[in-house]
């Protein structure tokens, strides 16, 4: 026997949202994006490029309330990623480490950081995305800093404006 379902559009809206799997906010793309640098850890710089790169080449797989990144001193740069950063230090879901000889810290995820990450459920999508970002991650942990912002600045010139480098 088929019974009829009224799904007003509130209704709707939820039921897609859950074909499609739960909405990855910006913050936990930055923990995936830390996640993804392993033990090695990701310095602030590589990963504001890491996150613009997903942002800048899967923006329909990221959605429209991703970072907005401007150009700033090193190219792409978005200070609500640092935000988020502070905010996952805080729930020590990442941990700062010190670079020996520098003003900057290379992050890591915790093992909070990782359970956490487990408890989300992506979709198809999402799992596409997350592999983008892990092949990016990985490529700015094979460059330099000088070689890294060259290429960046390279594939993006619209991101050299306000460059210091």
């Amino acid at each position: 026997m088929l019974t009829k379902i009224k799904i007003d559009k509130n209704s709707f809206c939820i039921i897609i949202q859950m074909m499609r799997g739960q909405k990855v906010e910006n913050i936990e793309w930055t923990l995936y994006a830390i996640a993804k640098a392993d033990k090695k850890g990701l310095s602030p710089i590589r990963l504001q490029k890491s996150l613009f790169m997903l942002g800048a080449n899967l923006p329909d797989f990221v959605g429209k309330k991703f970072y907005t990144f401007r150009p700033y001193n090193y190219g792409p740069f978005c200070i609500d990623v640092y935000n988020d950063v502070d905010r996952l230090i805080e729930k020590e879901y990442v941990k700062a480490n010190p670079v020996l000889s520098s003003r900057w810290y290379e992050y890591t995820i915790t093992p909070a950081g990782n359970k956490y990450l487990k408890e989300i459920e992506l979709n198809d999508t999402q799992k596409v995305a997350l592999d983008y970002l892990g092949s990016v991650v990985e490529w700015t942990q094979e460059l330099n800093f000088q070689q890294l912002v060259s290429t960046i600045y390279s594939l993006y010139p619209e991101y050299k404006k306000n460059s210091i480098f």
